[in-house]
């Protein structure tokens, strides 16, 4: 029966080839939109999902309207974030990041070694306490407490320790902002999170 139903939909299509031609073509575009669609929807629903109660986490940003010009940005004046928890009892928390800015390299050396990474942020110290990421050595919960503390991804502390644990040893940073010896407090993997995951972070 079936190969039957075969035969006539071939001999329909053979003998009506614009019209088919047509609806297949049409039929993929469509399925292929729809599934574009479902895929894009589906990676913007996934980011930072590995956040410990992601769906309380807000980012604020900035809506500048200056003369003609229109501009919506992920970013906030820093003192924003203290006088929202001050003033609405409902944040517990805040937390704060700001690239190197003005930096594209920063050299790390440790001993004899030395090698230039690119990417670093500043964060507060309270960053751990929002965000949740996976250790390997450390403790996420104090380790930004103390001024030049410093957080290696685990492939940049192993170009610079091997497989050793390299909490509590001092590496130096040479960038344009100076040279400064930092403290590394925790090795962590990189991020499951598709917006933040820089090879070190920085508390000045």
């Amino acid at each position: 029966m079936y190969k039957n139903y075969f035969k006539i939909a071939l001999r329909f299509l053979f003998k009506n080839k614009t019209y088919s031609f047509i609806n297949i073509i049409g039929l993929a575009i469509g399925t292929l939109c729809c599934l574009y669609i479902l895929l894009y929807i589906k990676d913007q629903y996934s980011y930072d999902k590995h956040h410990k109660d992601a769906q309380d986490i807000y980012r604020i940003n900035s809506f500048l309207i200056i003369g003609s010009d229109k501009h919506d940005n992920a970013t906030a004046s820093p003192p924003i974030a203290p006088a929202i928890k001050r003033d609405f009892a409902e944040v517990q928390e805040f937390t704060r990041l700001v690239t190197t800015i003005g930096l594209k390299r920063h050299l790390l050396r440790y001993k004899e070694k030395s090698f230039y990474e690119q990417d670093a942020v500043y964060v507060d110290s309270t960053f751990f306490n929002v965000f949740t990421y996976h250790f390997l050595y450390g403790n996420p919960s104090t380790v930004l407490l103390e001024p030049y503390s410093i957080i290696l991804q685990k492939g940049t502390a192993e170009k610079l320790f091997g497989k050793d644990d390299p909490t509590g040893k001092t590496i130096e940073i040479s960038n344009g902002y100076g040279k400064h010896d930092y403290q590394v407090k925790v090795l962590w993997m990189k991020a499951w999170g598709k917006r933040i995951s820089p090879q070190i972070f920085l508390l000045p």
